[in-house]
């Protein structure tokens, strides 16, 4: 009995992704973000003098908004809102991939 519950259950996420009722996310509502600034924006922060900000940002998700093209994250610090195309290359759920892309980013920078 518990399998044919199981098959059914599986059949129905099946039918609502096909019908584009299922829609999967890294992560959910009161997790933690990593996010770092694009090299665009890290060369911004170089040029005027806000290196600081060259970091990794820690950030709570406090709301999921989801659009026909994706979804965005908004944070709890009200100024980060993370777009799901930016994931794994401006935010990450681990701090170590964060730290990683931002060693990459500052070397890419060096090295311009």
């Amino acid at each position: 009995i518990y399998i044919g519950s199981v098959a059914n259950k599986l059949a129905h996420y099946e039918d609502l992704e096909e019908q584009g009722k299922l829609f999967m996310l890294p992560c959910a509502i009161g997790d933690t973000i990593y996010v770092i600034p694009s090299r665009a924006k890290y060369g911004l922060n170089v040029l005027h003098g806000y290196e600081k900000n060259n970091r990794i940002h820690e950030q709570v998700v406090c709301e999921i908004e989801i659009y026909e093209e994706g979804y965005l994250l908004v944070t709890c610090g009200g100024i980060q809102t993370v777009a799901g195309e930016s994931y794994k290359k401006t935010w990450f759920l681990a701090k170590t991939e964060a730290e990683a892309a931002l060693k990459e980013l500052q070397t890419m920078e060096e090295n311009r």
